[in-house]
């Protein structure tokens, strides 16, 4: 047990380098891949380390060392939360959690540290094993989380999807098949339907509308999402089939994420097209699900750094440090990558063969930092304004690149594609916003705002009297297969689905009467 003592006496500072970093991935558990805590917890450890040995060396003592690294550390990784608790109180009218006021407090702490533990006499090892018994704590309570989550989401998670539906066939029917035009589906990330843009943000979006409707798309005017969130509402338009038979294997309490996952990237649609000589080409995102594919010939984004790494760094005191020196700000590579995918899109006409493209983008999904014209917005200007100016200024932006990418896509395009331009989900209603209550009590407006979506598609050179004001996602494949691959899926009722909550994955109920 003494052994064991003075070993923690010696690598408590490093604990506490790697325990916040197990936290966030506990408290994120099922949603990030465990390969992207490895390069986070590798580098913080090796800062302690390097810190721990260089300051053994000047304060001419491992416990003052220890405890100097320790509080450091701590200082480090407590700096986002403690400054989102703070933000809200002002002193005269600067913020308490204003970058000058956080890190003034934050300087002084540390600075008052060192001259402390430098010059005091006194025996450190008594308090230093107050602080490996902690750091022990820090780091066995996620690792705990881990295991009790492990254990509750011991559940194979299947390749093909599970149906409630009549089983669908990828093979070739046997007919001949006419064409095979290029297929873009381009997912605007809570993207509203129009009335859901006048009903709650006052936005008249009929000018867009109507240039889509003017390029030869039908816009379904009354077109809700199956399911209130992305990874439920991709992987059920992905699949071309509903998904609520996966609370028979999860259970109405499961928080697993994975199967959803697992049908947003080993999905019926490209293996349709794969099977009929498409190629797959993916634009991701910084969320991890849709970030790339690996089953995709082409995978696009501009990936600076994950997003598990980034709302790590955001929980640091580095950050604002870094965002002063124009270094790794979150908000800018989200400005930069969304134009970067929006230009590469636009490039994607000029490679040979049929292709598959599922492009995700982040827009008007917030974070706000795009302006109406597309200019950079810094947090500080978006704070200045309300959430319904900055959401609106990102749809305003959306539409302009939706309409410049249809353009470039028709015109040099050898034969005319298909594109579905779609909302996966509605925006949050501003009581509700990302808050996990329980959507039982949601009234139906809240519902309706939050599944309520453009759904726009160009089917050039068909009979498109499939189509219907109130089509929903789940059937957006069945028609382009039938009518361009001669297949006969039947089309399925249109239903919109909410959950309890995000702890209740799979808590499916109905609402499609309260939107409707």
């Amino acid at each position: 047990m003494k052994k064991l003592v003075i070993r923690l006496h010696r690598i408590y500072p490093v604990l506490f380098a790697v325990a916040p970093i197990l936290s966030l991935y506990a408290t994120n558990a099922g949603q990030v891949d465990l390969r992207e805590i490895l390069v986070p917890v590798a580098v913080s450890a090796a800062v302690a380390i390097f810190m721990l040995a260089v300051l053994t060396r000047l304060f001419r003592s491992l416990d003052k060392a220890a405890l100097f690294v320790s509080v450091a550390v701590l200082l480090c990784f407590s700096y986002g939360d403690v400054q989102d608790s703070v933000s809200r109180f002002h002193v005269a009218t600067t913020s308490l959690g204003s970058p000058i006021v956080m890190g003034a407090v934050w300087a002084l702490l540390l600075l008052s540290a060192a001259p402390l533990l430098a010059r005091t006499g006194r025996n450190l090892y008594p308090l230093g094993r107050i602080f490996g018994i902690v750091s022990v704590a820090m780091v066995a309570l996620p690792l705990l989380q881990l295991a009790v989550y492990a254990a509750r989401s011991s559940v194979s998670v299947k390749t093909a999807i599970c149906t409630d539906n009549e089983p669908i066939s990828l093979d070739n029917p046997g007919g001949r098949v006419q064409r095979s035009p290029d297929i873009y589906y381009i997912i605007l990330d809570r993207y509203p339907s129009a009335r859901t843009l006048w009903d709650f943000y006052e936005f008249d979006n009929t000018e867009f509308v109507d240039s889509l409707k003017g390029r030869g798309f039908y816009v379904a005017d009354r077109a809700f999402s199956n399911y209130m969130i992305t990874a439920q509402s991709l992987a059920s338009s992905l699949n071309f089939d509903y998904i609520n038979c996966l609370n028979r294997t999860m259970g109405d309490a499961s928080d697993n994420w994975s199967p959803l996952f697992e049908l947003l990237e080993n999905y019926r649609v490209w293996r349709f097209l794969k099977g009929r000589g498409y190629r797959f080409i993916h634009f991701g995102t910084e969320w991890q699900p849709t970030s790339k594919n690996r089953f995709a010939d082409l995978n696009y984004n501009r990936m600076v750094i994950t997003e598990f790494s980034s709302l790590l760094l955001r929980k640091t005191v580095l950050y604002p440090v870094l965002d002063r020196l124009g270094w790794m700000n979150i908000r800018r590579e989200k400005w930069k990558r969304i134009n970067y995918n929006f230009d590469q899109l636009a490039a994607i006409p000029d490679l040979e063969g049929p292709k598959f493209v599922f492009a995700h983008f982040l827009l008007p999904h917030d974070p706000h930092v795009f302006d109406a014209d597309g200019t950079f917005i810094t947090a500080d200007v978006a704070v200045s304004r309300s959430r319904e100016e900055n959401f609106v200024n990102q749809v305003r932006y959306a539409n302009q690149r939706v309409v410049r990418l249809v353009e470039r896509l028709l015109s040099r395009s050898s034969s005319p594609p298909v594109i579905v331009l779609q909302g996966d989900e509605g925006p949050y209603p501003a009581k509700r916003e990302e808050r996990d209550e329980d959507w039982r009590v949601a009234t139906d407006a809240e519902l309706s705002e939050k599944v309520g979506i453009l759904n726009a598609l160009y089917l050039p050179g068909v009979d498109t009297s499939q189509l219907y004001p109130s089509i929903t996602p789940v059937n957006t494949f069945r028609v382009i297969f039938n009518l361009y691959f001669g297949t006969e899926y039947p089309l399925l009722h249109d239903e919109s689905y909410a959950i309890i909550n995000a702890k209740h994955l799979y808590s499916y109920f109905r609402i499609t009467d309260s939107v409707r």
